[in-house]
């Protein structure tokens, strides 16, 4: 017996190293010009999306109720091309449930340069569609009640250029890359607003986001959402970030970042980012002062990521996104850039973990994070800080004067119309700032006055806690200083609705 099992033993060994001898001659005889690696590297490229995606976007069917949810989903798989200067991707979008025939997504990169679809699938099966430079419009073949999944393959071209998305001076910003459901208002889909060279001029609905980019090693991101996996091979990175209920998701990279990084009590990882050592360690001052004034004033930052980023001279002077806040360095520059950036922050409260629909109700987001950088002003440097800002802000109003970075006290007048105005009904910078900044800072200081401390930091904080995670409107203010201080709902209204001239007639006793 034990030699039967001995000679079995050999036989399978010798039978081992003959398919392995084999298949190792085989690979050398017949090794691609370009080598195995690279060859299954390729392979790999063209595979991956379909491995990450395939698990969502190619297992919906047709009037399955386990498909539906109230939660807009993306998941993004996209590579970063720089020396083509695109991004080349495929999103897998899953709406909510609701009844759908036509869906039209909006496109933001420059119509100069716009966005390409390659293709669009319903159901593993090709959907009609039609594009331009600003929106995707797709038709589904029947009415569809539940909650169907879209698969968008499409290339982004990047400018060459300090806009708000494109690379300037090796910093790749990449914000509204990929095609945006539209927002629906009352059973009806918003046509996308027409950007004015100013302003926010963007709309989408909160969603959870799955994002996977392939880039060139050596590039350190900053993304509104935390980064769950990292893969390299040969010369190339994978970073997957994962985020629920945010506005969009932006990147913000380059090969050269200086960042400075620590946690919150709250547990929230804060980023500091700049090419540059000039200004960082006063911008982290700037950073953790603003998140102590806005935690105690509203509550915790909603969010597990910030990350406050200070981008070249030639760049958009100031702007955010989710959970990211961006600068010129030029901003040093201003006498009031130390409050701009404050203002940026306060975003991660007034935008970020409270949603607004920023083209709807410029007004309301931008009023109180201008409002809130007065506060970091008051809690940093005192009260007569803060009453000197007021005074400024005041005469600047009054005298209607410019509050534009650009224009500050630059005679504008006469300004005529109300604070409630969407930004389409907008034609210059010089009225948008007053009237969507300038007028709700003195409306809210108002208020405070009229209110006291405790009922006036009750109602932001009761408006902030309440409504964090969602997409708020003029009512839900309404509704927050009702709950508090019932009688200054008028006042409030006086504020926003008052055409500009009786609006100053009626309170400037009030400030005199």
């Amino acid at each position: 017996m034990s030699d039967r099992k001995h000679k079995r033993k050999l036989f399978l060994v010798s039978g081992s190293m003959t398919v392995f001898l084999t298949t190792l001659v085989l690979l050398l005889v017949l090794r691609p010009t370009q080598g195995w690696l690279t060859l299954l590297e390729d392979k790999w490229k063209v595979l991956q999306p379909r491995f990450f995606l395939d698990t969502l976007a190619h297992t919906q069917t047709e009037g399955n109720p386990e498909r539906e949810t109230k939660t807009l989903t993306y998941m993004i798989d996209a590579e970063l091309d720089t020396q083509n200067h695109e991004l080349k991707g495929h999103v897998a979008v899953t709406l909510p449930s609701g009844n759908y025939r036509d869906i039209p997504f909006y496109l933001y990169p420059s119509p100069d340069q716009p966005m390409r679809i390659v293709s669009v699938e319903w159901n593993q099966r090709p959907a009609h569609y039609r594009v331009d430079p600003n929106q995707l419009q797709v038709k589904l073949p029947v009415s569809y009640k539940g909650s169907p999944t879209l698969d968008i393959r499409f290339v982004t071209p990047i400018p060459r250029a300090g806009t708000r998305f494109g690379e300037f001076n090796g910093i790749w910003s990449l914000d509204y890359w990929y095609p945006i459901v539209a927002v629906q208002r009352d059973g009806k889909w918003i046509q996308k607003p027409v950007p004015k060279g100013f302003g926010d001029p963007f709309l989408m609905d909160l969603a959870n986001y799955t994002v996977r980019l392939r880039y060139p090693k050596g590039f350190t991101w900053f993304a509104s959402g935390p980064a769950v996996q990292e893969i390299s091979y040969g010369s190339q990175m994978v970073t997957e970030w994962k985020i629920d209920s945010v506005r969009n998701f932006t990147l913000i990279g380059s090969p050269t970042f200086l960042k400075k990084q620590w946690k919150t009590a709250d547990g929230v990882d804060i980023s500091v980012a700049s090419q540059t050592d000039n200004h960082l360690d006063q911008l982290v001052d700037v950073t953790k002062h603003a998140i102590d004034t806005y935690t105690k004033r509203y509550g915790a930052f909603a969010y597990p990521v910030l990350s406050v980023v200070q981008m070249p001279e030639g760049t958009v002077f100031a702007h955010e996104y989710p959970n990211l806040a961006l600068f010129s360095r030029a901003i040093w520059s201003w006498g009031t850039g130390e409050r701009w950036i404050a203002h940026e922050i306060a975003h991660a409260w007034w935008f970020s973990s409270v949603g607004t629909y920023k083209a709807l109700d410029p007004w309301l987001d931008e009023g109180l994070a201008d409002y809130s950088a007065r506060l970091y002003l008051e809690d940093r440097y005192g009260k007569e800080r803060y009453r000197a800002e007021i005074k400024q802000d005041w005469t600047l109003f009054v005298e209607q004067r410019g509050y534009s970075p650009r224009d500050l006290g630059r005679s504008i007048g006469p300004i005529t119309k109300q604070t409630t105005q969407p930004y389409m009904s907008f034609s210059e910078e010089d009225s948008y700032y007053y009237l969507e900044y300038l007028r709700p800072v003195l409306m809210y200081h108002d208020l405070r006055m009229h209110m006291g401390d405790d009922k006036f930091f009750a109602f932001l904080k009761q408006f902030y806690l309440k409504n964090r995670l969602h997409t708020v409107s003029r009512a839900d203010l309404e509704h927050a200083l009702a709950d508090v201080a019932p009688d200054e709902v008028q006042r409030l209204n006086l504020w926003l609705d008052s055409p500009n001239q009786e609006l100053i007639a009626k309170v400037q006793g009030d400030f005199q």
